[in-house]
């Protein structure tokens, strides 16, 4: 009965928990291996976003403004904004979202 106390002691790695390292090993090498991906994936999210932004915010700009000076097509070396939006002489403002003539 003495082989059989002596047998039953537990191992410090056993073979279950060897095997069970195995696929946690290799979910990390995988995951470290496609890093430079999903770091790519972050950068072109953000990259698209601030271009977007930007292209809203000229769109904006030139539909809601008439430019400074507000008759900048005249003579274009006083622009300093432009704008495509009509400029009312009554008001002395803009109509935003009307093209001017």
């Amino acid at each position: 009965m003495g082989l059989l106390d002596r047998d039953s002691r537990g191992y410090a790695l056993s073979l279950d928990l060897l095997l069970a390292l195995i696929p946690l090993t290799l979910v990390l090498g995988l995951v470290a291996a496609d890093m430079d991906n999903l770091m790519y994936q972050v950068q072109d999210v953000v990259y698209r976003g601030s271009t977007e932004r930007v292209a809203a915010d000229t769109m904006n700009t030139l539909l809601t403004t008439s430019g400074n000076p507000n008759n900048w097509e005249e003579d274009v070396s006083t622009l300093k904004v432009p704008g495509l939006a009509k400029y009312d002489n009554a008001t002395n403002q803009s109509i935003r979202y009307y093209l001017s003539d």
